[in-house]
């Protein structure tokens, strides 16, 4: 049997994005997990949304970072303040999602079958894929370490497998983690700001021990690129330059300098053609700043 339901801080990150965050959190007063607390980090806006959130949802924490401290700042100014008021477990979720009521409690199902030794994410769909709601967005991802590259498990999928899967690392969207693993292998990375850092989270923690599953029983939503847009300046700098990053820190450095040879060689001429196919060639120049900045070591944000 299954001990009495452990408290569970939910962790909500906002920036300019009133509209997303006030359906998230709507859709989170639905779920029917007794012992939850939601916490609302306003990452920086400049359009009012945190006054706004503070008035429409005025029995919730909202923190405030000040500036914006991109997805890992701002996430761990809720994650230290859960440790604090002794969350046994943090819920990191995109607030541009919606959750399936049942979701915490499967969840957390898993985490105790686990013995509190596993990262665990939902499944996650598309919110609206070509009209249709059932069709996954990411159910963890394989790393090829070779090339360096993430891909989602199942992506594009209808989803009929069996319910937990073990994957080489989980998507940021949504992550139940235990407090222990932030105890033991420290809290999200800042200096990747946004960007593989859910990669790193997860082969961190697993050289300190733990495992990450997926338990498709779990259900949320995704509005994918509402936050930072697939092709924005911003996220072509922060994927090239934090890819160089986890590579170069990540794995034996002969194998870094093949991973170098293979992005040098091939990928940098196919990822030109492809921006100048989208019509998008000022990506090019961020596309070799990040390069760049990775191959230096240079983190933080990004800034026009």
């Amino acid at each position: 049997m299954l001990r009495d339901r452990p408290k569970v801080s939910i962790i909500v990150l906002n920036l300019n994005g009133f509209d997303d965050t006030r359906e998230c959190l709507y859709s989170l007063q639905q779920i029917n997990y007794g012992n939850f607390e939601i916490v609302v980090v306003d990452n920086g806006s400049t359009d009012g949304s945190e006054k706004k959130l503070r008035k429409e949802f005025p029995q919730l924490t909202i923190l405030q970072s000040g500036v914006n401290l991109g997805y890992t700042g701002g996430n761990n100014i809720g994650i230290k303040y859960a440790l604090k008021h002794e969350a046994d477990h943090l819920f990191i979720l995109n607030n541009d999602t919606l959750v399936d009521h049942n979701f915490l409690g499967y969840l957390v199902e898993t985490e105790q079958k686990f013995k509190g030794k596993v990262i665990v994410s939902p499944l996650v769909f598309y919110q609206d894929y070509q009209g249709q709601k059932d069709r996954v967005w990411a159910a963890g991802g394989k790393f090829s370490w070779a090339r360096g590259r993430a891909r989602h498990l199942f992506e594009g999928e209808i989803y009929s497998g069996k319910r937990i899967l073990r994957p080489d690392y989980l998507v940021g969207c949504g992550l139940l983690i235990p407090r222990e693993v932030f105890e033991v292998a420290g809290f999200l990375d800042e200096r990747l700001f946004f960007s593989f850092e859910d990669i790193e989270f997860s082969f961190r923690a697993k050289r300190f021990g733990f495992s990450c599953v997926v338990d498709t029983k779990a259900l949320i939503w995704h509005k994918v690129s509402a936050t930072a847009g697939y092709l924005s300046q911003f996220s072509i700098y922060l994927q090239t330059r934090n890819r160089i990053i986890f590579m170069k820190e990540h794995t034996f450095f002969i194998h870094y300098l093949l991973f170098l040879l293979y992005f040098l060689v091939y990928e940098q001429f196919y990822l030109i053609l492809y921006f100048f196919y989208k019509r998008r060639p000022n990506l090019i120049k961020v596309f070799y700043r990040g390069l760049w900045d990775g191959m230096v070591g240079k983190t933080g944000g990004f800034s026009n």
